[in-house]
């Protein structure tokens, strides 16, 4: 992508104010406001629809690139008592993930360039390092361990300077030895440095420094793994302090000469790295590395980091951990009064290239404008942000073979194809892949581009191209403005943060194509409007999934832990299933106790990437006359054999009623799916056993059900449970069942008070 560009937030209100940040190699970009109303560019469709708005923001920029530095790490910035160090220990324990990424610093003050400071890191072969240097007058000292390290062990490891003696140590003691195999070991040598020298920079962990300079580029060597207990003292510690220290019967806090002892145990929600010694050098934590991670005391017998808080002080850094990429605003947009809300976009153009930065404008804090609710699944967007997961030899990967990519570039427009190659280009992770040390990436964040939440992209596939999130949604806008029906545009952010208020202020709530991930506060405040008289329409599949969570004092990061069921990518480690930011127990909604069929009375199903679409066949029960305000004007049995999305209205991922699971016991099944093949499988959460028969053509559950029910006070829910529901809408010019469907509901549902009444009038 030769030009890219991210906001600082999703959703703004008329008279505030959104920054936009580019990246472009050309040396001028133009830039204007396109209001988005259509975003599949199938020929068969309406195709790509948007229009220009006056904004005040139209014309040319100078273009600049603004670099993209991945890595996480701890940075102290009052430097002083390292200043001071002639004699040191540095220590800690480390469980490291990826060897063959060294050179990796642990701890570290120095400079290469100067020669000057010191530094404990993992070396060449895997071998444990120590580096250290008085400047360029004097020559660098570097020691290497007698044995390497292993991955996915815990090992004690320390590095002692004795300036009166001479003497370099290095020690590393595994927690578990094997026979034949050590690790444990003592390197040491005699040196003629006396002193570390002092350079002008701060001490990290899990990083170094490439050259004096406070910019992120000049970060590098991160680790790729757990630290626990990283300790700093100013003298050189006698063998018994060590092995008290390794063994936990002396803690560092009090012993003398302690410069620094960080307990990651302490603050877990935060960004801070605490120190327990009275110097109190608490560290930055940048890029956000998984906190909340078992350490090398876990006991495997508690699962949450709350109830035994010492066994979880260890931290998991990775070297494509992102929270903020920090580029410069290029244009800054005072969204104008009279702008109705909807689905916008800043629109870049440079020769030959084009970016679409999406953005929402929410109606006027405290305020409707409308007597619909379109919830677009922000959070949803975000899990699935530079998702670059592709089917290649029968496994999911994020780094797909030069071959693959050039097939899929075949199949993708240009503007799709930029977006492929620049996902791994720049290391960009989503919550659906693992990090190049192969654990789960559980933190995504807003502060980045995120290229694949544009209109006119599909999701890379060799077998379909289909659209998915923004463009999916944009079904609904296209056919909500051809319908002449009055719409306000809301998010799941929005949502998190005003609570039922927000949704008390509409007639009926729509949800998206896709709203998979819900907070507990998203999650309550549903339930609370469901129960006062509030009026659903889920529109979507594989919705209300997954547990998920934002930052409280950063609101740009959310967070998942997949557990251990669920139709997922990856699977948390063991003792590592409660969220950092809020402690609450992560994985699916349904294993919590609160299955989507309880909330809106069906719950996923099946799923299928690779099969088309099906299509619903009415049930006997649709033709009673409580229902008969949904079907009029349609005389079909079969509904939705159509649509642009995959061909059907009831693919990809779908939903179904059960009772067993919390539908209620008034939900009437209007229709259900037919026709899947077995590409199409049942959920993995509801197998308990290798089964054969799980496919769409054996298995009785691998469906799709449309589900309608009333609730307290005169609320409803209307449910269709399929992703691909709404690319059925503008099918035949908008005259089709599902159009004339999903437009007899919001009718009703916004429109008039009695559902219960004859035609629901």
């Amino acid at each position: 992508m030769k030009i890219v560009g991210y906001v600082h937030r999703f959703a703004v209100a008329p008279g505030e104010r959104l920054a936009c940040m580019v990246s472009c190699e050309a040396p001028a970009y133009r830039a204007e406001i396109l209001q988005l109303r259509h975003g599949d560019v199938n020929p068969s469709g309406p195709g790509f629809r948007a229009r220009p708005v006056a904004s005040g923001i139209d014309g040319t920029y100078a273009g600049h690139v603004q670099g993209i530095h991945p890595g996480s790490y701890i940075s102290v910035a009052e430097c002083g008592p390292f200043d001071r160090l002639r004699s040191f220990t540095l220590c800690c324990w480390i469980y490291p993930t990826l060897l063959a990424a060294a050179p990796a610093a642990l701890m570290s003050r120095r400079v290469e360039e100067g020669q000057c400071g010191f530094a404990l890191e993992i070396g060449e072969g895997g071998c444990l390092t120590a580096r250290m240097g008085e400047g360029l007058q004097s020559p660098a000292v570097s020691l290497r361990s007698k044995h390497s390290l292993r991955e996915r062990e815990w090992t004690f490891v320390a590095c002692r300077f004795d300036a009166e003696q001479g003497k370099l140590i290095l020690d590393q003691f595994a927690k578990h030895e094997w026979p034949g195999l050590p690790i444990t070991g003592r390197t040491e040598r005699h040196v003629a440095a006396t002193k570390p020298g002092i350079p002008e920079v701060p001490f990290l962990i899990a990083a170094s420094h490439r050259v004096p300079s406070e910019q992120p580029s000049a970060i590098q060597h991160h680790f790729n793994g757990k630290i626990d207990r990283p300790m700093v003292f100013e003298r050189a510690l006698a063998d018994a302090e060590l092995d008290a220290l390794r063994s936990g019967a002396q803690g560092p806090e009090r012993m003398p000469g302690v410069v620094a002892a960080w307990d990651f145990s302490v603050g877990i929600s935060s960004a801070v790295a605490f120190d327990r010694s009275p110097n109190q050098l608490h560290g930055a934590i940048h890029n956000m590395p998984a906190r909340a991670v078992t350490g090398h005391n876990w006991a495997a017998v508690e699962q949450d980091y709350r109830s035994a808080p010492e066994q979880y002080g260890a931290i998991h850094f990775h070297d494509d951990d992102l929270e903020d990429v920090g580029w410069t605003p290029d244009i800054h947009l005072t969204v104008p009064e009279d702008w109705p809300s909807g689905i916008y976009a800043f629109h870049l153009t440079t020769d030959g290239a084009e970016d679409y930065v999406p953005f929402i404008v929410r109606p006027p804090t405290g305020r409707a404008t409308a007597p619909i609710g379109f919830l677009i699944p922000s959070l949803t967007y975000l899990a699935y942000a530079n998702n670059n997961l592709i089917f290649e030899e029968g496994h999911l990967t994020s780094t797909p073979s030069a071959e693959i990519l050039e097939d899929l570039a075949k199949l993708a427009t240009p503007y799709e194809e930029s977006i492929l190659r620049y996902v791994p280009r720049h290391r960009l992770r989503s919550l659906y892949e693992h990090h190049s040390d192969g654990s789960p990436v559980c933190y995504a964040s807003w502060l980045r581009p995120l290229v694949n939440i544009r209109p006119r992209y599909n999701k890379p596939n060799l077998e379909f191209r289909f659209p998915h999130l923004l463009s999916c949604d944009l079904y609904l806008v296209d056919w909500l403005e051809e319908k002449q029906l009055p719409f306000d545009v809301i998010d799941d952010v929005l949502l998190h943060d005003e609570g039922k208020s927000l949704l008390d202020r509409y007639k009926v709530i729509v949800t998206g194509a896709h709203p998979e991930y819900w907070t507990t506060q998203m999650m309550t405040a549903l339930q609370a409007y469901l129960a006062e008289g509030g009026r659903l329409m889920y529109l979507g599949g594989n919705g209300f999934y997954w547990v998920t969570s934002i930052d409280a004092e950063r609101p740009h990061l959310m967070e998942i832990r997949r557990g251990y069921t669920g139709s997922r990518t990856w699977t948390s480690e063991p003792g590592e299933c409660h969220h950092s930011q809020t402690g609450e127990f992560g994985g699916l909604w349904r294993t919590r106790g609160l299955p989507p069929q309880a909330v809106v009375g069906i719950g996923t199903s099946a799923m299928s990437g690779l099969a088309p679409a099906g299509a619903y066949r009415r049930t006997p029960a649709s033709y009673q006359p409580a229902v008969a305000f949904i079907f009029e004007g349609i005389e079909d049995e079969v509904l939705g054999d159509f649509g642009l999305h995959m061909g059907g209205a009831a693919g990809w991922e779908i939903d179904r009623a059960d009772h067993r699971l919390g539908t209620p016991p008034n939900a009437t099944v209007l229709a259900a799916s037919f026709g899947h093949p077995d590409a199409m499988q049942r959920a993995i959460e509801e197998l308990v056993a290798v089964d054969p028969h799980q496919g769409g053509t054996e298995c009785p559950d691998v469906r799709a059900d449309i589900t309608y029910f009333e609730t307290p006070k005169g609320g409803a829910v209307f449910s269709v449970g399929s992703i691909t529901y709404m690319g059925s809408l503008s099918h035949n010019n908008y005259d089709n069942n599902i159009s004339r469907l999903t437009g007899n509901v919001i009718r009703a549902f916004a429109f008039k008070r009695d559902l219960s009444a004859p035609n629901g009038s």
